[in-house]
């Protein structure tokens, strides 16, 4: 079950909290902004010529190509329409999910070596260069947790044997039996690549195959907790524990930060911390806010997804990551930044990034008020989720043309200008968070 309806179906909501009109008129604003914030992506995005979702959209959403299908923005906007499905009956989303769900089976899905291309072109084939011979953790985890919650809105069987089967192939490919967790970085065949390098120092700080990393991690838990609530199977539940356990106790660190890239046997990227370091390593050794602060709420869904097994554990590490993510970062004016770093001397990170980017804010949205529901005591959490909307409105929400700016235009003036969708940016994030917050708010 979902923790935003977990909160709700439980009781869990103060009195004094479901009686907020403050809350209340915000829960109306998202009510009124969801359908035409939907209405921007659906049906525009369908590519009725050759299948799949289109994703490349100007600012004012002009369709400007080239279209590649690529496996995340794929699986985000399956992901998206089926859960809108669910909430409102115009079919245009159930439309909109069942023609996703098509070009995922018939054509992302690799028919020869198992596992979920990366990117294909448009049409639907495979790239001549780029990721021809690629496939990645974080694409196919993408791909079970759309799948999952396709199979959620329409019992598709079909949608849950190809997600159990993509879990599957990556568990025989991916997963590291000796240590645990999962590689990132996969041949076309399944066999991890660069294994051997993080033996060695890094010769270049993009150079990431070898190590596992975070954020592959954090969406595999979102993926096998969505598909372990629609199929119990033992296998799942042993895999899903490990990479829970692995999120919340190895990748985090004390101060409620994610740790970002490790060696094969878990053990943390290390890295000098002057600004000539900085310049080297920041890709592998930064801190990243806006995932510190989404983790929190993912940790919090996997346990639930597991039956509660260390709820009181697990609530309180996430409110470390949460409250450090507020105290290091939360701009005075509204916003997140996106990263900072430690350098030598300091006990809290420097803001070196500030740019606010618009899946931060969305993420910083949902789990300030998630954690004001689950501590309507600490009121710091409700005043910092207004302060949060308010920024979202003047700053992200686009008044003229609709959807989200990239950044927001006090960092960004630039973003008005920017892409509304691209490969990265669809409607995954800021979608989801709306629709848990209008769940949340009673």
């Amino acid at each position: 079950m979902n923790t935003a309806l977990t909160v709700i179906l439980f009781g869990l909501l103060s009195s004094a909290y479901t009686q907020d009109a403050e809350l209340l008129k915000i829960k109306n604003e998202m009510i009124t902004m969801l359908p035409s914030f939907l209405n921007d992506w659906y049906p525009a995005t369908l590519d009725t010529q050759y299948g799949g979702y289109f994703c490349d959209f100007s600012y004012d959403w002009k369709n400007t190509g080239p279209n590649n299908k690529f496996i995340v923005s794929q699986a985000r906007l399956l992901w998206t329409a089926s859960k809108a499905a669910k909430i409102y009956t115009d079919t245009r989303y159930r439309v909109a999910a069942d023609h996703g769900f098509v070009f995922l089976r018939d054509k992302m899905w690799d028919k020869e070596e198992g596992g979920f291309y990366t990117l294909l072109t448009r049409e639907g084939n495979i790239p001549s260069d780029g990721y021809r011979d690629e496939k990645r953790l974080y694409g196919n985890s993408f791909a079970i947790y759309g799948l999952a919650e396709y199979y959620n809105l329409t019992g598709n069987l079909e949608a849950l044997e190809l997600a159990q089967k993509t879990f599957l192939w990556l568990d025989a490919h991916a997963h590291d039996s000796i240590f645990g967790g999962y590689y990132q970085f996969l041949l076309r065949s399944g066999i991890p690549f660069g294994t051997d390098y993080p033996s060695k120092a890094p010769d270049d700080p993009g150079k990431q195959a070898g190590f596992k990393d975070y954020n592959s991690g954090i969406h595999l838990l979102e993926a096998l907790s969505a598909l372990y609530q629609v199929w119990s199977d033992n296998l799942l539940r042993t895999r899903l524990l490990e990479v829970f356990y692995l999120t919340r106790d190895t990748m985090t660190n004390q101060k409620g930060e994610l740790q970002l890239f490790f060696y094969p046997n878990w053990v943390s990227f290390k890295y000098n911390s002057d600004e000539e370091a900085k310049q080297y390593n920041y890709e592998l050794s930064h801190v990243t806010f806006g995932h510190n602060i989404e983790t929190a709420y993912l940790l919090l869904d996997a346990d639930d997804a597991l039956g509660k097994i260390e709820y009181q554990v697990t609530l309180e590490k996430t409110k470390i990551m949460v409250d450090s993510a507020v105290k290091d970062s939360f701009d005075t004016d509204g916003g997140f930044p996106d990263s900072g770093y430690y350098f030598s001397g300091n006990s809290t990170p420097t803001i070196v990034y500030p740019e606010k980017v618009w899946w931060t804010q969305a993420e910083g949205l949902h789990s300030l008020l998630l954690f004001y529901t689950l501590f309507p005591e600490n009121t710091k959490y409700r005043s910092t989720f207004i302060q949060q909307w308010e920024y979202i409105k003047q700053y992200i929400i686009d008044p003229e043309f609709g959807g989200w700016f990239s950044e927001g235009l006090d960092k960004s003036p630039d973003s008005k200008t920017q892409p509304k969708g691209e490969m990265w940016k669809v409607n995954y994030h800021d979608g989801r968070s709306m629709m848990n917050c209008v769940l949340l708010i009673n």
